[in-house]
């Protein structure tokens, strides 16, 4: 690139500074990311199946493999930061059943996060449907392994199950997914996180071995099979994992961080979630290393050890309060069947990530657009703005391979998208360096919260909406002070400092996060609540105690679980819920017992315990509603100062 300038008095040529994009993309390639993608995958506890868990042997050497790499591509402060967190190695896991005739059929199991050893340990094996408490009627499941089927998305996670096995005695219990996720292909096996005691053991298996074993279980006289089981799942509390931290270094005493983030664990060989992760974020610094970007703010790369299990709250060693902006490298980078680019990201800075992302040429994708943020929650709720890679039209995708056997290099890797991906998310940390002042707009995540009040529900609603109406004008001047001040460094670091604290304080008392982390605003789950309960009532009233229960009260908190499990197993689960919640298992209860029992008489006495509870939750919603007028009209005075 080259400009004419005057001097004197003859022209002289003069070349301006090359575009620091322009020398970004040249320096992007496929190969490095692709071959930290596949190293990446190679480690792993079990030699059969993988898993980069941690705190073991496979996580550590994965950290000392990345640490490496981070000093190979010129990475400056590399370390390994040791942070606590729950160990789990998982060795292996297998059953063999030995039929009449002297056939014997050997399965491999993946394990859950547990604490379990056993060597050809002969345990008695039965099927309990979906391993609900009602499956067990008639069931004798003591010391004995429990065969269930499982919909992880459409039902339940396996944590509900598991404890119920546990409460009923079983050994463990061996999951089969029939539908949800693991839908590849009948050899296909699958786990979600789980939440339950280490003293709960569970496992999976595939559906053609579980569908062999149903059929020995049924046609044996005592409903049960003799089967060896094997498994090393070792799980230590308290123990130690290791974050791999690299930087390019910002101007001199700069404060202001620019993060990527990726997590290297993994379960299975986890290619696309999320060693797919690992290897772009570290494709993008090495083409920022290579391309000589010299950054105003320094930019951090952080790959850290246990985002799947073992580490139960967000970990800022980092200094969150520093953070300008934080990019999160999790999946949704190579993949040979997305139809579009799907950006989660938080209310805040979804304008600015549409702004950009629309600009940036590359990759066969049919549209652009962001999502609210979900998993990234953690981050937001510190005040950091926050957004996640991700890719639209992998539904199908995520049922058939997410958390699985085949998520694999081999199964997923796009070239092209690996390429567009370092693109466009090393766009963004450039961009966001360019920017004196965090571009962050507050407008749409207050228009989200008026639309979501329901004026109906409560009688103090309306001051809310007034507050609210006024925090979006605030929020409106704010943006404007944002785009057109005149900042030095000094001002526009107070500037986003101030934005921090507002940001932390909108995440923290306007927003909360139920326990199938689904992101609401802090009145939602009352007036929810409200609304389930009230239709539960009318349908008590006309006689429907079955859609009462199936389509109401199992949506107030966590009664979905007090529909299929026992008492202890659902107080277990709702103690442990974020906020509680409203216990209404004694009411369920009783108009199931009425329906099984195809007594004719009315709901009345549940419908009046409905009335109390409704009452309750009214009041709840009030005092929701009014505390969170408080808080948006002291928020809007910090938006006014700021």
């Amino acid at each position: 690139m080259i400009f004419t300038a005057f001097t004197g008095c003859e022209n002289e040529v003069v070349e301006s500074a090359p575009d620091p994009l322009e020398l970004f993309y040249s320096a992007i390639e496929s190969d490095y990311p692709a071959e930290v993608m596949e190293f990446l995958t190679s480690f792993g506890t079990n030699p059969d199946l993988g898993f980069r868990t941690p705190g073991s042997t496979a996580g550590f050497a994965a950290a000392e493999y990345l640490y490496t790499e981070m000093q190979e591509i010129g990475l400056s402060n590399v370390i390994m930061d040791a942070i606590t967190a729950d160990s789990w190695e998982f060795i292996k896991a297998s059953l063999a059943y030995t039929d009449d005739d002297g056939g014997v059929y050997e399965m491999t199991l993946a394990s859950y996060a547990a604490h379990f050893e056993c060597e050809d340990e002969e345990i008695a094996l039965i099927y309990a449907g979906r391993g609900t408490e009602e499956d067990y009627e008639g069931l004798d499941a003591e010391g004995k392994l429990v065969l269930i089927d499982i919909d992880q998305a459409d039902d339940w996670h396996i944590s509900w199950p598991a404890y119920q096995a546990k409460l009923f005695g079983a050994r463990a219990l061996v999951a089969v997914s029939v539908g949800g996720y693991a839908q590849y292909d009948d050899e296909t096996l699958g786990i979600i996180n789980n939440n339950v005691p280490l003293d709960a053991p569970a496992f999976t298996i595939t559906v053609k071995d579980a569908d062999m074993l149903k059929r020995f279980i049924e046609y044996s006289e005592e409903g049960e099979i003799i089967v060896s089981l094997t498994a090393e799942s070792i799980v230590e509390t308290d123990s130690t994992a290791y974050a791999v931290i690299g930087e390019i270094p910002g101007d001199e005493g700069t404060e202001e961080v620019i993060c990527m983030i990726a997590h290297y664990d993994g379960y299975f060989q986890g290619f696309e979630d999320n060693a797919a992760g690992v290897g772009t974020a570290l494709g993008i610094a090495k083409a920022l290393v290579d391309s000589g970007y010299a950054p105003d703010k320094t930019i951090k790369f952080i790959l850290h050890p246990a985002y799947e299990w073992g580490l139960y709250n967000p970990w800022f060693g980092w200094g969150a309060e520093n953070a300008f902006a934080l990019i999160n490298i999790d999946g949704g980078v190579t993949c040979n069947q997305a139809d579009g680019i799907e950006i989660h990201a938080a209310w805040e800075i979804a304008d600015f990530v549409n702004s950009i992302g629309f600009d940036v040429e590359g990759g066969s994708f049919a549209r652009f657009e962001t999502i609210p943020l979900t998993e990234g929650f953690p981050y937001a709720l510190n005040g950091i703005p926050v957004l996640r890679s991700g890719f639209s039209g992998i539904d199908e995708l995520i049922e058939e391979v997410y958390h699985t056997n085949r998520d694999t290099l081999h199964y997923l890797y796009n070239e092209e998208t690996v390429l567009f991906a370092q693109k466009l998310y090393g766009t963004y940390v450039i961009e966001l360096d360019r920017l004196p002042v965090k571009p962050l707009d507050y407008i749409a995540f207050f228009e989200d919260l008026a639309d979501s009040v329901d004026l109906k529900a409560s009688t103090n609603a309306e001051a809310l909406i007034d507050a609210v109406y006024d925090a979006a004008g605030a929020a409106k001047d704010l943006r404007a002070k944002i785009d057109y001040g005149d900042w030095s460094k000094e001002s526009a670091r107070e500037f986003n400092s101030g934005l921090f604290k507002i940001s932390k304080s909108i995440y923290d008392k306007l927003i909360s996060l139920t326990w199938e982390n689904e992101i609401l605003f802090y009145h939602e789950r009352y007036q929810r609540n409200v609304s389930m309960i009230r239709q539960a009532i009318d349908r008590l009233e006309s006689g429907d105690g079955l859609s009462a229960v199936s389509e109401f009260l199992s949506k107030v908190d966590l009664n979905k679980c007090a529909c299929y499990f026992d008492k202890e197993t659902y107080s277990y689960f709702a103690e442990r819920a974020p906020g509680g919640s409203t216990d209404l298992y004694d009411i369920i209860s009783s108009i199931l017992i009425k329906i099984e029992e195809y007594q004719a008489h009315s709901y009345l006495e549940e419908a009046q315990a409905l009335e109390i509870e409704l009452i309750s939750q009214q009041k709840l919603l009030r005092d929701a509603i009014s505390r969170m007028t408080k808080d948006v009209i002291s928020i809007t005075k910090a938006l006014d100062q700021l």
